[in-house]
């Protein structure tokens, strides 16, 4: 922070002259507000900023892992609930095809096991 010095300051200071004749002037002003302005933030701050900043974004993208988890298994269970249908619909087929059928149970039941 730029602080003009004022002849009221210069006058409440201590002050004194140099060898060229000017007036140095020593204004005292608050060294914590002036060192860490001069310096930024302090680097255990800045780690611990960056560690919560880390986290958070680390706990927000579970988040959406998790919810993108949850949508993948209702479909899988919609898609394994349809394969179930289709095979309970084949075996009632093949309970109805003749015994000369092209797909006779045996053909089928081999089709369907797991």
């Amino acid at each position: 922070m730029k602080r003009q010095v004022t002849n009221e300051d210069i006058a409440t200071s201590k002050s004194q002259t140099g060898s060229s004749g000017e007036v140095v002037a020593y204004v005292f002003e608050d060294q914590a507000a002036r060192s860490e302005e001069h310096r930024g933030v302090p680097p255990r701050e800045l780690e611990r900023r960056l560690h919560e900043l880390l986290e958070s974004r680390q706990q927000e993208h579970i988040r959406e892992l998790e919810a993108k988890l949850e949508c993948l298994e209702h479909k899988l269970r919609e898609k394994e609930m349809e394969v179930s249908w289709w095979k309970d619909t084949a075996r009632l087929i093949s309970r109805h095809l003749p015994g000369s059928s092209k797909f006779s149970s045996h053909h089928l039941a081999k089709l369907l096991s797991p």
